[in-house]
């Protein structure tokens, strides 16, 4: 029995909640390679993509190291190299506010000119006013000690992996340009 988060389903709706707001040209900041957890945001911003017959290259993933730094350095990155991505999703809210103090740094103004999502919604990012999928860690949480009580009481239970859904939180990172 196991408790996790269904990270697939959150970068699928960070990237359709942009596109739905009339973004058409979405960059995404992600974590190691070797995280099964970037991979799976990776793997529902790309099927978002996808599904709104939009082109997903190697171009549009810049691969980062989940700290503020990292998203720093993508800011920069975007910035020399005259991308014109509309908005960024990134795969947790210290690399997106990085992001947006890189890109404030050059002159860009969130949401005005790029729009920000992000993933987790720590307090980092409440106090920021970043728009992010929310990881239900108080939920996540109370259900894995709902089951660890049930198995050393003896109970039986059913099924093996419980999955929640994250959810987004909008605040004013994202600007529609419908």
């Amino acid at each position: 029995l196991s408790v996790c988060l269904d990270d697939r389903g959150g970068g699928y709706k960070a990237a359709k909640y942009l596109l739905e707001r009339g973004h058409r040209k979405i960059g995404h900041l992600m974590g190691h390679t070797y995280s099964s957890t970037a991979q799976e945001r990776r793997r529902g911003y790309e099927d978002a993509m996808r599904d709104s017959k939009l082109p997903v290259t190697n171009n549009n993933v810049y691969i980062g190291k989940l700290n503020y730094e990292s998203g720093y350095d993508y800011g920069e990155y975007l910035v020399k190299r005259g991308l014109d991505y509309t908005a960024v999703f990134c795969s947790n809210d210290m690399m997106a506010l990085g992001l947006w103090r890189s890109l404030e740094a050059c002159g860009l103004k969130v949401p005005d000119d790029i729009s920000i999502v992000s993933y987790d919604s720590t307090m980092y990012a409440q106090s920021a006013g970043l728009t992010t999928i929310s990881a239900p860690s108080e939920r996540l949480a109370k259900k894995g000690v709902q089951m660890l009580r049930a198995r050393i009481n003896g109970d039986r239970m059913d099924g093996g992996t419980v999955v929640l859904r994250p959810q987004i939180i909008e605040r004013i990172s994202v600007k529609s340009i419908k």
